[in-house]
């Protein structure tokens, strides 16, 4: 009798067991396809940002269009300028990010500075970005293992594909060394030069052949937030055609689509990805302005 219960016991343990990884393994597929299926297309071009060892950072943009991966190295110590604290050397901006209690801060300072549209960010990891770019290349292929960021599996993956070509760049080459009062030595980066000889090439194919006219339109008090704004969009391959000021009551931005069909575009995909602006369809007849998609900017959000 005795046996007889044992072995029921054993029985039922063994099919709790069971039912317990079955379970397991059933909500790891579905965050895998939660994963698989989120996020990024693996068709249009994305930018990520990594801080490394030091305080370095690494802007790598990946362009599945051009089967190419682009890398850029932003020096500890360059300078910075913020959309809201002023200006702060590069290793700086994740302690600034943590202090405030918000991330977005390492992405949008980087994207507002350089200007460059980032759609993803990590803060202190141990990433290591000294030596030949083909280290630094394996690291990355590490950094990115669904085993240690699953999330990024996509990013794994695009990297291990053998018909990329890799291209690197150091923001130290367009940079002036300078002297603070306190003796620190900091780098000034010249952004019309590297803009004309690195982000000038960085275009998404398939937001650049969609060809879809946008205006941006300054709605708040900081100066320049249009032009600069303007010229993020036109990196990555937007046709802007109207840049000005509106006077709109508005919180931070705002996207506007003459038509609905344009919420099914790659460029509609990266402007939302990289601004976050909550968006309107707003018809031709009953709105100001030429472009198909409108963008009002009061402030940069975080």
């Amino acid at each position: 009798m005795r046996r007889r219960r044992k072995k029921r016991k054993e029985i039922k343990f063994k099919q709790l067991v069971q039912v317990v990884l079955v379970g397991l393994l059933l909500a790891f597929f579905v965050r895998v396809w939660f994963w698989w299926h989120q996020g990024w297309n693996r068709q249009s071009q994305i930018n990520l940002a990594v801080e490394g060892r030091g305080g370095k950072i690494l802007i790598l943009s990946l362009t599945p269009a051009k089967s190419l991966v682009t890398g850029l190295i932003i020096p500890a110590n360059l300078v910075v300028e913020t959309p809201w604290f002023g200006r702060y050397q590069a290793a700086k901006l994740s302690l600034l990010a943590n202090q405030e209690g918000k991330p977005l801060i390492f992405n949008r300072s980087l994207s507002y500075f350089l200007p460059l549209a980032l759609d993803q960010g990590w803060l202190g990891t141990d990433l290591d970005l000294e030596g030949e770019p083909k280290r630094v290349a394996r690291g990355l292929r590490v950094f990115f293992a669904p085993w240690r960021r699953p999330s990024a599996v996509k990013f794994w993956l695009f990297l291990r594909r053998k018909d990329l070509v890799w291209q690197w760049f150091d923001l130290s080459q367009w940079s002036q060394s300078k002297t603070l009062p306190d003796g620190t030595q900091v780098l000034e980066l010249d952004r019309e030069r590297f803009g004309r000889a690195v982000l000038a090439d960085l275009t998404d194919p398939l937001v650049k052949n969609e060809a879809i006219t946008i205006g941006v339109f300054n709605v708040g008090q900081q100066s320049g937030l249009a032009q600069r704004t303007a010229r993020l969009i036109e990196y990555f391959g937007g046709r802007v055609i109207e840049i000005g000021d509106r006077e709109v009551e508005l919180n931070d931005c705002l996207i506007i689509l003459r038509h609905r069909e344009l919420k099914q575009t790659h460029t509609f995909a990266r402007l939302q990805s990289v601004l976050s602006c909550r968006w309107q369809v707003v018809p031709r007849e009953s709105g100001e302005g030429m472009a198909e998609i409108q963008i009002l900017v009061k402030s940069v959000k975080i």
